[in-house]
Parts: structure tokens; C-alpha cells; sequence
């Protein structure tokens, strides 16, 4: 399936009926496995049904120990099978990223996940849609197989236009429909107009959310890391650790050895930002998806199962003399889910200004392998173009 991603991303129009037929294989697979989910919430039924018989008949110390056990297998066998539910979405994610702006998907990305696909109503109306759609030359996406196209059913591009449908096929909308209705209007309308107070507060801060480019070209390093990942396929030790640019640093091991952390150690505690890219593969959090950014679809094999593992460290030093060259002192608060950092401004007879940068954008150097160089650069235009 991510060979066949990797072809429709080298040639999105050309390779298009691939991007329907891989829709239906991923949809396919996601009913096999919310069937065994099914399958062992039942069997987890039956066997608390047992248990709680508990008072009535007599159940030795021995059977209710096999029992129990029974309940932590089949409570862990359902949490392997969502997390491939996950999995096998982000190849979906793919498809939308080669599509869409990657920009304007994180918009979509902001609600909780839709239930199971298999025991969705409309599914058979929005397939209608979906293959209409590719029949009439278009192409398409049912949005339910991703994890990061939370609104909407189907998403349309069409004569270089963007439709986003939310499919009923009744004749009356009811409150939900309603409200799904105007989430979705809300969001076209920030995206077409680059300005919305229809939000929810992020982070506390009220008032209008403003869109605003980018002021140079992005740069990243997933060539960087992709040469990493096959150096440390050829390496006899198995991993490899690379510097990709000052004080940004790339690991990708396959082996869990405390050596391939070796040229990290030595530096004062707290000068580092560490993450376990892994740990990261299943927030859904409308990122790039790592489907894409790592190309070689068994090395991305690798990396779902757990046998790739991947760091990407940051040292926080190299983050302050950047800033600090232009006049700003930074704080690292950690709070990811808000604002980690907090720029200052130094000034002489004047207040210091004060920036926040926001979890996700700041995130992207971990989920997108974003340049740090790039990005502080970015963060200092924004602090020199603030809007009034």
C-alpha cells in the first residue's frame, strides 16, 4: 500500500485512478480489523458477564485468574488493533498531503475521531460520491479514512477547485447536521478569507485568528533523514547519528542501545530537547505524515512496527545564541500544548515585547523534520512584522 502512495505521490494526476484504488483497499482492511475489535469487545462481554456470576455460583481462585488474564489479552489485542486503525489511515494521510496544502489541512485535523467506518450509515451514499467523482475525471478523497480530514465527508478537487461535502442522504438535516454544516463553513471560510473569530480559544487567547504566509521558502532535512535511516540499515552496529545542522541532531537505530545515545551525552542537563519520534507516530494532530517523509516503504514498515526507531534532539543553546544575535531572549516553558516558547524583545527605554510560539507550529520540527536554522529565522521575521 505505500509503494502504491509513493507512486501517486510522484505523479498525483497522472497516477490518480491508483489514489481511488488505494482508498479501497484501506477501507477494506479498516472493516477486517473493527471486525476484530468487535470480536473481542464481545468476547471481553461474555467473560465480565461470567465474573460478575460470581455471587451465584461458585467460581474457584484458579478460573477467575484465567479470566482476568483473559480480560488483559483481549483488552490489549484491541488496543494493537486501534493503533493499526491509526496506522493504516496515515497512508490515507498521504493521499490528502499530496493533495492538499499542508497548510490548510491542519485546519481539518482540530475534532475527535469519527467512530467505526464499517457501522457508519452514510458510507454507502459517500462511496456513491467518492467513485462518481474519478468516474467524472476528478479526484477525490472520503475523509473518514484518514486521521487528519476530521470534517467533512469528501473532499473534491475538481478543475482546480476544492469542494469539501458533507453527505446526507436524507431529506432533513437535524442539529448535528447542522452544526457539521456550519464547522465546515467556518473553516472554507478562513481559508478562502485568512481570517476567522468563529475559533476556539487557543491556549486561553481570545479574538480573531489571522492566516499568515510564510515569508521564505520552507527548508527541512528529510533527505538528511532519510540517509540517516539507510545508513543505519548498512551500519554493522545498526544505527547512525548525524548533526543535520548546528545543534539539531538525527538518530535512527535498530537496536534499543544505550551507544547510539553516546555522542549526546557530556552536555549540562536541560540543554536538551529530546523526542522519540515513535512515540509521536499516532497523535493525528494534522502534521505531515510520516508515510510521506520517510520514502522507502520498508523502512516506513520498520518504523510502524517499532523495529525503526527514530530522535530528533535539539540542543537548546543553539536555539539561544540564534535568537539572541537579533536582540531576543527565548524561554522554554515546555508546555507543549499551548505555547513552549516565549520570545522577548530587549529594548532600552521601552517595554520588551513579548511572542508566543504556538505547540504546533514549533512541533513541526519533530513531526516534519523542519530546519531549525529556517524556522528561528521565521520566528524572527514574525517578531519584526507584527501585525498592530
Amino acid at each position: 500500500m505505500c509503494s502504491l502512495l509513493r507512486e501517486v505521490q510522484l505523479d498525483p494526476m497522472g497516477e490518480k485512478h491508483k489514489c481511488l484504488l488505494l482508498q479501497e483497499q484501506v477501507l477494506a482492511t479498516l472493516m477486517r480489523i473493527e471486525n476484530n475489535i468487535r470480536r473481542h469487545r464481545s468476547e471481553l462481554k461474555e467473560i465480565r458477564r461470567y465474573l460478575s456470576k460470581g455471587r451465584e455460583i461458585s467460581i474457584d481462585k484458579i478460573e477467575a485468574r484465567r479470566a482476568k488474564e483473559a480480560i488483559e489479552w483481549h483488552s490489549s489485542r484491541i488496543k494493537e488493533y486501534q493503533l493499526l486503525l491509526i496506522t493504516f489511515r496515515s497512508i490515507i494521510d498521504g493521499l490528502a498531503f499530496t493533495y492538499l496544502d499542508k497548510w490548510d489541512v491542519k485546519q481539518f485535523a482540530f475534532k475527535e475521531c469519527s467512530g467505526f467506518i464499517s457501522e457508519k450509515s452514510g458510507l454507502k451514499f459517500e462511496l456513491k460520491i467518492l467513485r462518481l467523482a474519478f468516474s467524472l475525471d476528478n479526484v477525490a478523497l472520503l475523509n473518514d479514512l484518514t486521521n487528519c480530514l476530521r470534517h467533512g465527508d469528501v473532499t473534491i478537487l475538481s478543475k482546480g477547485r476544492r469542494l469539501f461535502v458533507e453527505a446526507k442522504s436524507g431529506r432533513r438535516k437535524d442539529a448535528r447536521a447542522n452544526r457539521q454544516e456550519s464547522k465546515l463553513k467556518d473553516i472554507v471560510l478562513y481559508l478562502n478569507s485568512g481570517k476567522s473569530d468563529r475559533f476556539h480559544a487557543v491556549g486561553g487567547q481570545e479574538g480573531e485568528f489571522i492566516r499568515m504566509p510564510i515569508h521564505g521558502p520552507e527548508l527541512n532535512h528529510m533527505d538528511d533523514l532519510n540517509a540517516v535511516i539507510a545508513s543505519a540499515r548498512r551500519s554493522p552496529e545498526q544505527y547512525s547519528l548525524v548533526e543535520v545542522e548546528r545543534g539539531l541532531h538525527y538518530l535512527a537505530t535498530y537496536v534499543a542501545d544505550p551507544k547510539a545515545l553516546r555522542t549526546l551525552s557530556g552536555r549540562p542537563p536541560g540543554s536538551l530537547i529530546i523526542s522519540s519520534i515513535n512515540q509521536l507516530k499516532y497523535n493525528g494532530m494534522g502534521y505531515y505524515p510520516f508515510s510521506l517523509s520517510i520514502r522507502d516503504p520498508g523502512d516506513w514498515y520498520d518504523f510502524c512496527s517499532g523495529k525503526l526507531m527514530l530522535v530528533v534532539a535539539v540542543e537548546t543553546k543553539a536555539i539561544e545564541d540564534k535568537l539572541s544575535s537579533h536582540g531576543i531572549s527565548v524561554n522554554i516553558t515546555g508546555d507543549w500544548g499551548s505555547y513552549p516558547v516565549t520570545l522577548t524583545s530587549k529594548g532600552s527605554g521601552e517595554e520588551p515585547a513579548e511572542s508566543l510560539v504556538g505547540g504546533h507550529f514549533f512541533g513541526r520540527l519533530f513531526y516534519e523534520f523542519l530546519s531549525l536554522d529556517w524556522m528561528l529565522e521565521e520566528l524572527v521575521y514574525r517578531r519584526d512584522h507584527q501585525l498592530d
